[in-house]
């Protein structure tokens, strides 16, 4: 495995947010989500979007067919956690009456999945089912979007760049189609004969977080041996390190959606209650001036602090202080000159 710490210096906090396999059909809205979970295990095995015309599937195969070393405790929703030093995974369901549930050790894993209007919500509790607490590190779930490369027509049409923004209480994944080749609009359906250069728009998918925190990424299985750099790897998402005590949750939930390109991603994550953070770039000169933007619908305020970070080993090399915010006709931002060498680490606290 090869872990890959998010390289971006920002990342947001908020007050309101802080398989052979057999499979069973997901509902369906037109022009939405649509998934199959895998019967054994319960995970997400397909994930696409309706009248696709090419019907791509979003997400890594988990039967070792799409790649012989992606199998079954891959797939989406799936993971693992240390709990108390243990290292445990959670990969067989303990009961599919209903939405699968797993347990991990002490620590109880409900999942519940709805389809609202095309879009799929995802709910993940971790209970702690013990008598004691819990010290939970190194934890994360797999969502292996279908980074890969195994030939160029392929890549046209049914492979995604999969843009990853591991920011804690905002984070999110833009995955855009890597070819042109998407859904037909109802127009480029009707000259679809009489003019052979016609538009084709493509459909993507995106994940907004919703509740809880993702603070960083692992791509697990990329190595030499796995189709070298032609391989992104299993993407999961990492969770917070925590204490759980005896009897208590942490959930976390997001919603899947489809997107017709970047800026349609942003404006739907905005209207969703989503925030954006961004920088004119994110590698600075010691003594350059560094702005940060945070774009967010309703917003009110901003405060701002920078910590101090290794950039080997992730360790903190200077305690939070508070930066400077304001405001002009971009909109808010948080601003500081760049003193200390090394990662900085930029928290954004907003209304």
């Amino acid at each position: 495995m090869n872990k890959r710490t998010a390289t971006n210096i920002l990342s947001l906090r908020t007050s309101a947010i802080s398989c052979l396999m057999a499979l069973s059909l997901g509902n369906s809205f037109a022009q939405g989500i649509t998934f199959q979970t895998d019967a054994s295990t319960g995970a997400i095995a397909q994930l696409a979007i309706d009248n696709d015309a090419q019907k791509m599937n979003w997400v890594l195969t988990p039967d070792g067919k799409q790649y012989k070393w992606v199998t079954g405790k891959y797939g989406w929703g799936l993971g693992f956690m240390t709990v108390n030093g243990q290292k445990l995974e959670w990969q067989t369901p303990i009961s599919q009456k209903g939405e699968p549930v797993y347990q991990a050790g002490d620590i109880r894993i409900s999942v519940n999945r709805t389809l609202k209007n095309g879009e799929l919500f995802e709910e993940y509790t971790f209970k702690n089912t013990g008598k004691t607490a819990a010290q939970i590190s190194d934890w994360g779930m797999y969502t292996p979007w279908n980074d890969n490369y195994p030939d160029a027509a392929t890549c046209m049409t049914n492979r995604c760049n999969a843009h990853i923004w591991a920011g804690d209480n905002a984070a999110y994944t833009c995955a855009i189609r890597m070819g042109a080749n998407g859904i037909l609009t109802e127009k480029a359906k009707n000259k679809k004969e009489k003019d052979k250069n016609i538009t084709i728009e493509g459909s993507n998918v995106g994940l907004m977080l919703t509740q809880g925190s993702l603070p960083d990424y692992e791509e697990w299985e990329r190595k030499k041996e796995n189709a070298n750099s032609n391989f992104r790897g299993v993407i999961a998402m990492d969770l917070p390190d925590m204490t759980l005590k005896a009897g208590k949750s942490y959930t976390i939930a997001w919603k899947v959606f489809e997107h017709k390109g970047k800026e349609d991603f942003y404006q739907k994550l905005l209207a969703a209650g989503g925030a954006i953070a961004q920088s004119d770039k994110y590698v600075y000169q010691q003594g350059e001036e560094v702005k940060i933007y945070l774009e967010k619908n309703k917003l009110k305020s901003l405060s701002a602090t920078i910590t101090g970070k290794d950039m080997r080993n992730g360790k903190i090399t200077s305690e939070p202080k508070a930066i400077k915010t304001g405001k002009d006709a971009k909109g808010y931002y948080a601003y500081f000159k760049a003193e200390e060498l090394g990662e900085q680490r930029i928290d954004l606290i907003y209304n």
